[in-house]
């Protein structure tokens, strides 16, 4: 009897983690992800934020080369792209992505108020121009994994917002238990967090559609050390390298690989981040100029890459 009593438990162990492995995979379409309860109480929502605002702290521009690849479907056929890239972020709301193969082909930002897409792979460069105020995303519209102004919240280097000073009103924030990790819902309800129980760093981070679904996914790992001056080595904080984004309701995916990022502001050009500067090194006639708000363009990725 007890020998069966101790198969069937054993069973029901196996069963469990299985389910547990599985969890991750149901996440993206549900408005809650399913919570694994562990024997302990999670650690309240001020304190998993202090402890992860503390890594993040001395970030405030990244430089980086990078590696970036690219895969949509467009008309039933599947696109694959693979380059180069340059990554630049001045936080708390510009980045600058170029991507290049030999010559520039795309650059991608923001500065905070504008987005931008400029499309350098023929002799007369255009550029795609949008307001990061307005509801629709014209940049995934276009056919880009992921828009600038969403780039910069799924990197993982800015700070969760505390509860100070947030207005009553807000829904009240959530720190739960999820595959043995930590669950971070803050009050505004537009992201959600998935993060290490020991060093509070993130696996995972979620943007939110208005009714609480996931409309982008980005997996973080391949943490490492990013140089950051004026600081003793042991003391620079870390950031994840790879990133993996995923746009839900497209099924467009972007895989950015940095090597060896630098927090430096002497690596950062502020015309990076100024879309008259850049319209006028590449040379961008007025007619080649396009606001995507007013006018929505078609899709602009390369197609060279080919059917897969």
């Amino acid at each position: 009897m007890l020998v069966g009593a101790a198969c069937l438990r054993s069973a029901l162990l196996a069963i469990l983690s299985g389910l547990l492995v599985c969890l991750p995979a149901c996440w993206p379409g549900t408005t809650q992800p399913p919570v694994t309860p562990l024997a302990i109480d999670p650690p309240d929502y001020e304190a998993v934020v202090t402890k992860y605002n503390q890594n993040v702290a001395n970030i405030s521009q990244i430089w980086s080369q990078a590696t970036v690849e690219m895969k949509w479907t467009e008309d039933g056929k599947h696109h694959f792209l693979s380059a180069d890239a340059v990554l630049a972020v001045a936080l708390p709301d510009r980045v600058s992505v170029t991507v290049s193969k030999i010559h520039d082909l795309l650059r991608v930002g923001t500065d905070g108020h504008r987005y931008w897409l400029f499309d350098l792979r023929e002799s007369d460069p255009t550029v795609h121009v949008g307001r990061c105020g307005q509801a629709s995303d014209r940049a995934v519209e276009m056919g880009l994994p992921v828009s600038p102004r969403d780039l910069i919240r799924l990197l993982g280097v800015r700070p969760i917002p505390s509860l100070a000073g947030t207005p009553r009103s807000r829904m009240a924030p959530k720190v739960t238990w999820y595959a043995g990790q930590l669950l971070v819902e803050p009050p505004d309800r537009q992201t959600r967090y998935l993060l290490d129980a020991d060093t509070f760093r993130p696996s995972r981070i979620d943007l939110l559609n208005v009714e609480g679904f996931t409309r982008l996914t980005a997996r973080l790992s391949h943490y490492d050390r990013i140089e950051t001056v004026a600081m003793s080595s042991g003391a620079w904080p870390y950031m994840a390298n790879r990133f993996e984004i995923e746009h839900v309701g497209t099924n467009g995916r972007m895989i950015l690989f940095l090597a060896a990022p630098l927090a430096d502001e002497e690596s950062i050009k502020p015309q990076w981040f100024d879309l008259d500067t850049l319209i006028d090194a590449y040379a961008v006639p007025s007619e080649a100029i396009h606001d995507l708000d007013e006018h929505p363009a078609e899709h602009i990725l390369p197609k060279e890459g080919g059917d897969r």
